[in-house]
């Protein structure tokens, strides 16, 4: 079934779902949610879209992790 922009209704569930999760910060959940969706995406431009936030979602773990490194020294 195709709903906005000939994408699925599976997909306009999960991303709102891993909007709420990024607006937390808990970034390990949001890549794997924006990942969710990026599979569950027939929009080419909601396919980009969420693969691309899932990337940042991972940078943003990467960052942590340096922060971390560099502060406990």
């Amino acid at each position: 079934m195709a709903f906005r922009k000939n994408d699925s209704l599976l997909y306009f569930n999960a991303a709102p779902d891993a909007v709420h999760l990024e607006q937390s910060g808990r970034y390990h959940k949001v890549a794997r949610a924006w990942s969710q969706a990026n599979r569950l995406a027939r929009n080419r431009n909601n396919r980009i879209w969420s693969e691309n936030r899932a990337d940042f979602c991972i940078m943003q773990i990467k960052r942590e992790n340096i922060k971390r490194t560099y502060s406990c020294g």
